[in-house]
């Protein structure tokens, strides 16, 4: 079961049912990737700067959210008994970049975003990801043995 920028979106009080029903679901694990809480900036500030600019509908639905704690996730985690792991994923300077690179392409040269993507896919995952500064974590729980 893959869940993926979709916690943030669930009431906070409604989070631990929501994952029971997930790996409830599970054959054997839940793979949750998602942005979380960092205390090192101000992530709403951030939304709301690229939503100005941009006018992302994903950027204002994330301002109106509460993004969750990775305590929170692993806590829920541990609270049923279930292994877990964690691991850094992407990177928030490359997805700033990205995130306004694809705003400015399309406005001016929407055939640069395609060229844009494929080049950046071309990039080897290992090489975009930055464990100090990433852009969201992935979570493994286990459900099954």
């Amino acid at each position: 079961m893959v869940c993926c920028h979709v916690l943030e979106h669930i009431p906070e009080n409604e989070r631990d049912a929501f994952l029971d029903v997930l790996c409830g679901m599970a054959s054997h694990y839940v793979l949750l990737l998602n942005p979380v809480v960092d205390p090192r900036i101000d992530l709403r500030e951030w939304q709301q700067t690229i939503f100005e600019i941009t006018g992302a509908k994903w950027a204002k639905e994330h301002i109106d959210c509460i993004l969750p704690r990775l305590e929170d996730i692993t806590g829920f985690a541990e609270r049923r008994g279930y292994a877990h792991k964690v691991k850094p994923n992407g990177s928030k300077a490359l997805a700033l970049a990205v995130v306004f690179l694809d705003h400015y392409a399309k406005l001016g040269r929407p055939q640069d975003v395609a060229r844009i993507n494929q080049m950046l896919n071309a990039i080897a995952l290992d090489h975009l990801d930055h464990a100090d500064w990433p852009n969201a974590f992935l979570v493994e729980i286990q459900t099954r043995k």
